[in-house]
């Protein structure tokens, strides 16, 4: 049952990693949040797209992708994060504590299945395990634009795995918006405060 309390500790994480050994990727198209247009999402899933200019320049561009390349977006809107390794790395499971109404969380593993190092981009995608409550994928990336702007954009495909993730539509969106304020916290921090930085 994936709702738990808000505070993952190591034996907690450690024993949602042990019973995800078995899982596999719960969707077929792996990659489609890195397709441009509708191409990509399946019939019955939902696309859903939110971005943010965080700032300018190549220091915000950094600031930004290493919070980025460390879920510190996801810490900084509230979430509780235990990955395999505190960089992302392809192919890393995490499992994350979700808050809802307090004090429980959703609590759900999922997979690295890509990661974006374009020079210009820096971002991973996420993909949904057998057990979470959704299928597809979440997709962040930062991008420095030729016009010197620096943009975070959030992407989802995603349809609900349980009757109880319909209800909750609401809250996918919600969290994507923590992320992205979480984006611009990070980009106005200064170079010497960690803090933001995962």
């Amino acid at each position: 049952m994936p709702i738990s309390r808000r505070i993952l500790g190591r034996q907690a994480a450690t024993s949602l990693y042990s019973r995800s050994k078995g899982q596999s990727l719960s969707y077929d198209t792996v990659g489609m949040t890195l397709v441009p247009g509708d191409a990509a999402v399946p019939e019955g899933y939902r696309e859903h797209t939110a971005s943010a200019v965080v700032g300018s320049g190549d220091d915000v561009f950094r600031r930004v992708g290493y919070t980025v390349m460390h879920y510190g977006l996801q810490r900084e809107a509230g979430f509780d994060v235990k990955s395999q390794h505190a960089a992302v790395t392809e192919g890393a499971r995490v499992a994350m504590a979700v808050p809802t109404v307090w004090p429980l969380a959703v609590v759900a593993v999922a997979e690295v299945v890509d990661v974006v190092a374009t020079g210009r981009s820096t971002g991973f995608a996420l993909g949904t395990l057998e057990s979470h409550p959704v299928r597809g994928e979440e997709l962040i990336t930062v991008t420095h634009h030729d016009d010197d702007r620096v943009e975070v954009t959030i992407r989802t495909i995603t349809q609900p795995a349980r009757w109880w993730a319909r209800l909750g539509a609401g809250s996918q969106r919600r969290a994507v918006r923590k992320q992205l304020r979480a984006a611009e916290r990070a980009a106005a921090a200064p170079s010497t405060d960690l803090a933001l930085l995962g």
